[in-house]
């Protein structure tokens, strides 16, 4: 396999990537699933491309290059929906619904004359494209200029009209994925024309493009090209996957506080817990179990603060003053403190306190990321040398507790 051919498999896999990250996004968003269905026909259509690919379809079918008018008749849709969705992008207001207009004129006369003259035209069966043996019929160097020609169009007004818009909205936000979808759609228009120039020149029966040089030059272009249209599509999905692996890590970062008090406050969970493999390997709704999981840790406090009384927070502060702790580190750490001393007043069956506090953060923590990074500040003292000092070593009863419950619940 050649660097040319391994570039355009990355850069299908990278289509084939996003394509599965946006769809989601294109069932609650109507507006994203003009540009979701362009993108799904591009994907499909380079990997019809992949030669593989065709020979399955040809295998299949039992027609000698079907495959390729497949793949011709595919990117030639591609093509046009690009071209009307980048017009509708241009001409769209802000918060109106983009709408794919597509002339079907032009595409649907070239999509008729393209199956009429891959009838007419001889196959020969165990090539790759019968496009490329255009010196020997007429009829296929008018299928590939024909193909071509109308591809080059659309690809030529898309492009255009996505680097308008791009100019339009230098600096703003988004802007860096229209630069990257109009480079990658400039470099296949190259790639195109290079394609038309292969085909005259073959029907000239000149051997001016042949040899490896030129092939890897040809799948360059056309890889190059693919991969910066999947990067142009990656960018506006990378934010929500930058937020997906965040809350993924701090989920699983909470488990070991969220675990402790809940084998201390069971009550608080809410069903029933799943083993730690099964919680790690769980990579769905991982936002939603984030909240959740922060629901029943302050659940767990609030439960746990009744056992703790004045004093413990007096003690509390003292010993974050002597560690010179303050701001946040310092409400986090008087928290953790009360908290643990609750949890150990509770496994000792102590009397009740009657201590209400307030959360580290403040009374009333603005949103989920906010209280997410408070309960880590909290976790992180938890676990510190500094709260075995506090409240002492484990009680009989702590150190008595079944290492296996400890790892089997979550």
């Amino acid at each position: 396999m050649s660097a040319a051919d391994l570039l355009e498999l990355i850069a299908i896999g990278a289509l084939w990537l996003v394509l599965i990250i946006q769809l989601s996004r294109s069932r609650h968003c109507p507006r994203d699933r003009p540009a979701f269905l362009l993108q799904a026909g591009l994907t499909v259509a380079a990997t019809l491309n992949l030669a593989p690919v065709s020979r399955v379809i040809d295998a299949t079918t039992g027609l000698v290059d079907l495959s390729v008018l497949v793949k011709n008749l595919a990117g030639l849709t591609v093509a046009y929906l690009a071209s009307s969705l980048a017009a509708a992008m241009a001409a769209s207001t802000p918060g109106a619904t983009c709408r794919s207009r597509v002339d079907l004129l032009l595409p649907g006369g070239a999509a008729i004359g393209m199956c009429f003259l891959f009838a007419a035209a001889p196959r020969h069966p165990g090539d790759e494209d019968f496009v490329t043996e255009s010196a020997q019929s007429a009829y296929t160097v008018w299928y590939g200029v024909l193909y071509q020609s109308a591809i080059v169009l659309a690809v030529a007004r898309a492009s255009l009209t996505v680097w308008k818009l791009a100019l339009k909205r230098s600096g703003g936000r988004g802007n860096r994925s229209i630069v990257v979808t109009a480079l990658g759609g400039t470099v296949l228009l190259a790639y195109i024309l290079n394609r038309i120039v292969f085909i005259l020149s073959h029907a000239a029966h000149l051997d001016v493009l042949e040899g490896p040089g030129y092939v890897f030059f040809s799948k360059s272009l056309f890889g190059i090209g693919l991969t910066l249209l999947a990067i142009g599509a990656a960018v506006p999905v990378s934010r929500p996957v930058r937020r997906y692996i965040r809350d993924s890590v701090r989920l699983h970062r909470l488990y070991r506080l969220w675990h402790t008090l809940q084998l201390a406050v069971p009550g608080v969970v809410l069903g029933a817990p799943q083993s730690r493999i099964a919680d790690v390997a769980n990579v769905l709704q991982v936002r939603l179990r984030l909240y959740r999981r922060v629901i029943e840790i302050r659940d767990a406090q609030s439960e746990l603060a009744a056992f703790v009384g004045g004093s413990t927070i007096s003690a509390a502060e003292a010993l974050v003053g002597q560690l010179g702790l303050a701001g946040d580190s310092a409400e986090a750490a008087v928290e953790a403190c009360w908290t643990a001393a609750g949890l150990r007043a509770k496994s000792e069956r102590s009397v009740e306190g009657g201590g209400t506090f307030a959360f580290a953060g403040g009374a009333a923590v603005p949103d989920l990321d906010g209280d997410v990074e408070s309960l880590l500040r909290v976790r992180a003292f938890y676990f510190s040398p500094a709260i075995q000092k506090f409240v002492g070593p484990p009680t009989p009863a702590e150190r008595a507790r079944p290492a296996p419950v400890v790892d089997e619940r979550v």
